[in-house]
């Protein structure tokens, strides 16, 4: 069970270990120029076997905190691009924007809180969008992607 030091209260009742994982970058990759190209991830944790591939398929439905976050090494002065794609197709209220005035290093997160699954079926993958081709350097230890399952 789960105790808000906040209010008080409990918030919610979970029996057991909740399901959980985390991916990181651990080899550079190069996005393809003005397109989505799908992160490459290497699974550090996954207590119940839903990470594979650069794919996660939650296999029980529920409220998850979901994130990424990713960087491109000087991808140019324009808008950058991250993705949580959901089936195939991109989750637009799931978009993380910057905008990189010069050249430098762009960084795209997001954490999503509550992202609801009923579907077990659905998967979820990561994309980055650069407007020029550009490394995503894996020396930069905060290129993830990450879930864990909060409550019902």
């Amino acid at each position: 069970e789960l105790h808000s030091e906040e209010t008080g209260k409990w918030i919610a009742s979970l029996k057991g270990v909740q399901p959980s994982f985390l991916a990181r970058k651990i080899v550079d990759q190069t996005s393809t120029a003005g397109a989505a190209t799908k992160v490459t991830f290497v699974e550090q944790i996954d207590n119940n076997n839903n990470y594979a591939s650069d794919t996660w398929t939650p296999t029980i439905p529920g409220q998850w905190i979901v994130g990424y976050s990713l960087n491109g090494n000087n991808p140019g002065p324009t808008f950058q691009y991250g993705y949580l794609y959901k089936n195939n197709a991109s989750l637009p209220e799931y978009l993380s924007l910057f905008y990189v005035p010069v050249n430098n290093f762009a960084i795209l997160d997001k954490k999503i809180p509550n992202l609801q699954i009923v579907n077990t079926t659905d998967y979820f993958e990561v994309f980055i969008k650069l407007q020029t081709a550009a490394n995503m350097l894996a020396e930069y230890s905060g290129i993830v992607f990450y879930a864990q399952r909060v409550s019902d």
